[in-house]
């Protein structure tokens, strides 16, 4: 039990602390900076891998969510850890899931490292501030009803029930 504590205790950004900023292309060769997407609605973003099977169920709940607020009024934006040797294997499952979000790539794993991210997935919600205001690691059924609380603490306002 102590050492995961320890894990979890070293594992990622402490929420309120300012997010690093970066700049990585799209699937679709897109570029994005995370400062840019802040600054006019807050950002969620998703560390996955194709061979994280509970990579997928996260983010199809959370593309549930992001498709259920009005003129998608936060950013979704899941960063693949994949080598780049797996680009097609990435692209094949984007294509085949539907997911409308970018899709950026961090092959060399500069941003995961900046993230302190140690497990898949791990998804941060960052503010209009540029604050990270939630983590998470792992994935737990449901968890899109806990990702719109934060979001809607940051004024994000969603259609329907949760």
């Amino acid at each position: 039990m102590k050492y995961l504590i320890f894990a979890l205790l070293v594992t990622g950004l402490y929420a309120e602390q300012a997010a690093p900023d970066f700049t990585l292309k799209s699937l679709q060769g897109k570029t994005y900076t995370l400062s840019k997407l802040y600054k006019t609605k807050p950002v969620v973003i998703d560390f996955w891998a194709t061979w994280c099977r509970s990579c997928g169920r996260a983010l199809k709940e959370l593309q549930e969510l992001w498709l259920s607020s009005p003129d998608t009024l936060f950013y979704l934006i899941s960063i693949n850890e994949d080598n780049p040797s797996k680009i097609s294997r990435v692209k094949s499952m984007v294509k085949s899931r539907d997911w409308k979000f970018p899709v950026l790539l961090d092959s060399q794993k500069k941003v995961k490292l900046m993230y302190k991210v140690m497990a898949l997935p791990t998804l941060y919600v960052v503010d209009t501030t540029g604050k990270v205001v939630y983590f998470r690691v792992g994935y737990k059924p449901k968890e899109k009803n806990d990702v719109r609380e934060v979001l809607e603490k940051c004024g994000v306002k969603f259609k329907g029930g949760k």
